[in-house]
């Protein structure tokens, strides 16, 4: 049976996945609604602490090698979540602040979810979205929780009301999402809202499927249930855009360039070269964006006439902001290439 891919609809993004700067806004208006914004985000720092604390007592008493992350929202990310979503506020915006736990497997997740539950605190829970039991369409699964910070103590009570969404997911789902946000990183595509290559974008949401059958959960809407035809899919698509390859690549170069890194380089071009599993990269500084580009410009030309050659522009801050939201991305990286590479080869 064959394989029909769903219909897309994006927004007002363009494929780089970069979000459109208002023209009618002058300069120094932009700079100024980021002052507001900056000092609004950074202000769930303290509740954050708070919850990052309590959630690593409690998943560590699930799984003693649970792994616990905070991080605040990325101004990329806010602006991106602002213009998919003309109607919200900033102050809407429940995930400024987030706290993420990862445990080693599905069950594990679901007593976490149970335990936070029934636990006695003054934050109120405020919302549950459960993307286990209901996927979103892009293969995305783990739960969220959403709490409002409650404090009688006066000193910390000038919080009160703001809100910090909880993560809670398995092995197997994290090694998703990273794999998702390195792709993006290296694409040049917000993968992981929704924009970009229709490519990367289905072969994401099959393999969401393929996980979501191995953890015996439901399945990603609009995807094959028959295991076979999934898989059949999956090999298509892992096969044409080269995944595992690129994948190993790409693990490969941040390990390259936080090892040679320095104050002066901010641009590196990458020349991946799948077929010889050759890496070799040109670092650049700052004020030489536009020699990166004409090198990188150098390559690509090179590369349409030698197959199996990607080549890459990214920057420094991308990577270190890639490294800070998934510190341990190595491992996610290898166990989602090992799952794909069984899902494959069935």
């Amino acid at each position: 049976m064959a394989w029909t891919r769903p219909a897309y609809r994006r927004g007002d993004v363009d494929r780089a996945g970069k979000a459109l700067i208002n023209p009618a806004l002058e300069p120094n208006e932009v700079s100024l609604a980021w002052l507001v914004a900056d000092n609004w985000r950074s202000s769930h720092a303290f509740p954050l602490n708070h919850f990052q604390d309590l959630l690593r007592y409690k998943a560590r008493k699930v799984d003693s090698a649970a792994i616990v992350v905070q991080r605040q929202k990325r101004r990329h990310s806010i602006e991106l979540k602002l213009r998919d979503n003309p109607a919200m506020q900033l102050s809407q915006m429940h995930d400024l602040g987030g706290c993420r736990a990862i445990v080693s497997d599905v069950n594990q997740v679901h007593e976490l979810v149970k335990s936070w539950e029934d636990s006695r605190t003054n934050a109120e829970l405020t919302k549950t979205y459960d993307y286990i039991a209901n996927p979103r369409k892009s293969g995305y699964r783990d739960v969220h929780l959403v709490y409002r910070y409650r404090s009688d103590n006066p000193k910390t009570e000038v919080y009160n009301g703001l809100r910090i969404e909880l993560q809670l997911r398995s092995a197997l789902q994290h090694a998703w999402a990273t794999a998702v946000e390195v792709a993006g990183t290296f694409t040049g595509q917000a993968l992981k809202s929704g924009h970009g290559s229709e490519d990367w974008l289905e072969f994401f949401r099959l393999m969401g499927a393929e996980i979501a059958q191995t953890e015996e959960c439901p399945p990603v809407e609009g995807t094959p249930k028959d295991p076979h035809v999934l898989r059949e899919a999956l090999r298509d698509l892992a096969s044409n855009l080269r995944v595992d390859d690129l994948l190993s690549g790409w693990m490969t170069s941040m390990q390259a360039i936080r090892q040679v890194a320095t104050k002066d380089a901010h641009y590196y071009v990458l020349s991946l070269d799948t077929a010889a599993r050759t890496l070799n990269m040109a670092a650049f500084p700052k004020a030489s964006g536009i020699a990166a580009e004409a090198e990188r410009s150098r390559l690509e030309k090179e590369s349409e006439t030698h197959p199996g050659l990607d080549v890459v522009l990214v920057s420094a801050d991308k990577i270190e902001e890639l490294s800070k939201a998934f510190p341990n991305y190595n491992l996610d990286t290898t166990a989602f290439i090992a799952e794909l590479r069984a899902a494959i080869s069935d």
